[in-house]
């Protein structure tokens, strides 16, 4: 596997408890190259978890296998939900960590993340062509001071060029770390 270090963020706000299933993630029950299937990934992220509640390391020896294929520029619907994302234009071919993470907006304010191994198509070459995108938004995991309020969109401080904002595409109105 040609590991790039190419981790991507699409941070959306959603109900919590659920997971990530296509493409799916690592871990997944469903995912036909796990053999110790993870009952928890629908649970929050914690600090030691951070990221991919640590499969990222998995990927990293090359354990991790491809369950999808994405050209770099594409737009790729999640199957059955109202999410669509953008693959980054300057996205490097080959091996890639997907990364999914959300907040739930009521209650406990946690932090949620799936990730999963896919491959992506046409891009560019090497982790430098991913440099000027922005590191993942952390919080409410233990690891730094970053809250966030309840009942509030999450406004991602540093989303970055390639971004999914609202319903019909309007700002949030809500809140970073307070």
């Amino acid at each position: 596997m040609n590991y790039l270090g190419l981790l991507f963020l699409f941070p959306f706000l959603t109900t919590a408890h659920v997971l990530m299933s296509s493409p799916p993630s690592l871990g997944y029950a469903k995912n036909q190259y796990v053999t110790s299937p993870d009952y928890d990934l629908n649970f929050p992220i914690k600090g030691a978890q951070f990221p991919c509640k640590e499969y990222h390391k998995d990927f990293a020896r090359g354990a991790g296998r491809s369950v999808a294929t994405w050209p770099a520029g594409s737009s790729c619907p999640a199957e059955n939900t109202p999410f669509n994302f953008a693959i980054p234009p300057s996205a490097p071919s080959g091996a890639a960590l997907f990364a999914w993470t959300w907040f739930n907006k009521i209650g406990n304010r946690e932090m949620y993340m799936n990730c999963a191994v896919v491959t992506i198509t046409g891009g560019g070459s090497g982790f430098a062509s991913m440099v000027d995108n922005p590191r993942i938004f952390v919080a409410q995991i233990g690891t730094n001071a970053c809250t966030v309020k309840e009942g509030v969109p999450v406004d991602f401080p540093n989303p970055g060029a390639v971004v999914v904002r609202g319903e019909r595409g309007s700002p949030p109105n809500g809140t970073g770390c307070v």
